[in-house]
């Protein structure tokens, strides 16, 4: 992407919608940890979740499978149970777009 796409998430946002617009059912969320870009919320008309806080993100992941977007460079920070893992499917810009899904627990 041009550099002046690195900041934004539009191209993120894009490839989510083409993740789940062949579905016939309303597929998983997106969800922006631990900010929501202005970006993300514009290209995604809202839709674009954002949670803040890691106890909410690991009990919103152990539930059903999401799209989780965030910082490249946070990834080695983030702390999930064994029991999510995360699939990377893009980086697009200083964002990754992941696959989040609960495995079963030992």
């Amino acid at each position: 992407p041009a550099a002046r796409d690195w900041h934004s998430t539009r191209h993120l946002v894009a490839h989510y919608q083409a993740l789940t617009t062949s579905a016939a059912t309303a597929g998983p969320a997106l969800i922006f940890y631990p900010e929501r870009p202005y970006s993300a919320a514009f290209y995604s008309q809202g839709q674009a979740r954002r949670i803040g806080q890691p106890e909410a993100l690991t009990t919103q992941l152990a539930q059903a499978p999401a799209y989780l977007a965030l910082k490249t460079s946070a990834r080695e920070r983030l702390a999930l149970p064994a029991h999510i893992s995360l699939s990377l499917l893009a980086e697009h810009g200083e964002y990754s777009l992941y696959l989040a899904q609960p495995t079963s627990r030992p």
